[in-house]
């Protein structure tokens, strides 16, 4: 069943048996300005990230060009203007949808979209409508939900089981201009499958009619935000020395690989040790994220086991910009090490880094 809404003076009622279901409302903003304001206003009235999703189309990214070092979801999250939300949305991921171009996506609508095949001999004609079939959505709203799209405009989804969650996500996206309403049943069981895709590696979300570019894994920091731990904020500004046992930076931040918001971070779970270096009393200190086996946490001052030199050459860590797969990559290459996602399913070990 999907309700739609055009005049946000009506407002858009699921039925009354139904309250408690999950359901999923969606926006369509024609202004990105709206679309980002309506963002800030669902993470402000405590909307939970794992409810929200988001699409927009990558027209910079259809348009090709020469490839750079550079991330893909970075880029597509500034070509959006999404770095203010991008480390609150989860599951961005940037994919290619065969027939209908490039997106930026997020959120359980995203995540499901990025794993969609079309095998079903019934299957709609676009992964993109068959997801959105699948979380309700009726062929009318689809064709037009497609369109406005691939024209451009930015999907801002909220799927829940609270009622009051879907009204608040309703009227602020009337407040902000949405040029379109909707709001369909969603099967318990379409959500559960999106939630699980949201904590997977982004390796998963391989499919034949969908191709995931660039993904951001699902990493938390430990030592600001939400997910801060005691025994993690006790290592923030601590000394670090280099191999050779000259001053070369302190910890910034500790990166960690958890499978769900609830589960708390253990040491084993860290990923990247986020150090700074440089500057003159605060101002144009650089960042770099370091794999965690290149650098022992266990004494005071912490020990990097490469050359200074070496550190403050590697990738420059952003903690506003996205932290995607592909950048991982690029740090796994630069400091001469298996990504953790290799090694855990080859047994792989490191390499040695006594070359630096």
């Amino acid at each position: 069943m999907t309700l739609n809404i055009d005049d946000h003076d009506q407002p858009v009622e699921l039925p009354n048996e139904q309250q408690r279901e999950f359901a999923t409302v969606v926006g369509l903003f024609e202004d990105q300005i709206d679309a980002r304001h309506a963002l800030s206003t669902l993470r402000k009235e405590g909307c939970p990230r794992e409810a929200v999703s988001l699409i927009v189309r990558d027209r910079k990214a259809d348009a090709g060009g020469p490839t750079e070092r550079r991330t893909v979801v970075a880029k597509a999250v500034e070509e959006a203007d999404l770095n203010g939300h991008s480390n609150w949305l989860l599951g961005l991921a940037s994919i290619i949808v065969r027939e209908r171009g490039t997106f930026l996506v997020a959120g359980p609508v995203g995540a499901a979209l990025a794993a969609v095949t079309l095998d079903a001999p019934d299957a709609l004609d676009s992964a993109l409508a068959t997801i959105l079939s699948d979380f309700g959505f009726g062929e009318d709203e689809i064709t037009y939900i497609e369109s406005r799209l691939q024209a451009g405009a930015m999907m801002v989804g909220v799927s829940s089981s609270d009622p009051s969650t879907r009204a608040m996500a309703r009227n602020l996206m009337a407040n902000d201009n949405a040029v379109h309403i909707g709001a369909a049943i969603t099967a318990e069981d379409v959500i559960e499958a999106a939630t699980e895709l949201l904590v997977s590696p982004p390796e998963v979300y391989q499919a034949s009619d969908v191709v995931v570019t660039d993904a951001v894994a699902p990493l938390q920091t430990l030592i600001d935000g939400k997910h801060g731990v005691e025994w993690a904020r006790s290592l923030k500004g601590c000394r670090i020395v280099d191999r050779d046992g000259s001053d070369c930076g302190r910890i910034e931040n500790l990166i960690a690989e958890i499978g769900s918001e609830d589960t708390a971070a253990s040491r084993e779970d860290v990923r990247y040790v986020v150090v700074s270096f440089g500057g003159v009393l605060g101002i144009g200190r650089r960042m770099a994220a370091v794999p965690v086996e290149h650098i022992s946490l266990d004494g005071d001052p912490a020990e990097v086991r490469v050359t200074r030199e070496v550190l403050q050459e590697a990738p420059a860590y952003v903690a506003a910009a996205p932290f995607s797969r592909r950048e991982e990559q690029v740090v796994c290459a630069y400091f001469g090490c298996t990504p953790y996602w290799d090694r855990r399913d080859s047994g792989l070990g490191n390499r040695d880094s006594g070359g630096y």
